[in-house]
């Protein structure tokens, strides 16, 4: 489940941000839109893609589509929590 890979997908696009290395971070953005495509995530596999594009066009907007995309996942993996949390309550 997609859910539970994202906190990896954070965690390897957080360490190549940070080591500068972008040929990792394009290789992260890239495997996380092929990820999201069949999850009813368009925010996150837009944010996904257009990081990747950045990346592979050497453009200036790097630093926010990072955090753009950092902010995406957090998004996800919380309204997942909030969902599993009033499914558990219904039981």
């Amino acid at each position: 489940m997609l859910v539970n890979l994202l906190p990896e997908y954070e965690k390897n696009l957080s360490s190549a941000f940070n080591e500068k290395d972008f040929e990792a971070l394009g290789e992260q953005a890239h495997k996380l839109k092929g990820a999201t495509l069949y999850c009813a995530t368009p925010r996150l596999t837009e944010a996904a893609k257009a990081l990747e594009n950045v990346v592979r066009n050497n453009e200036q907007s790097l630093d926010l589509l990072y955090h753009h995309l950092i902010k995406e996942i957090v998004a996800v993996k919380e309204e997942f929590n909030l969902l599993n949390s009033i499914n558990e309550n219904q039981i």
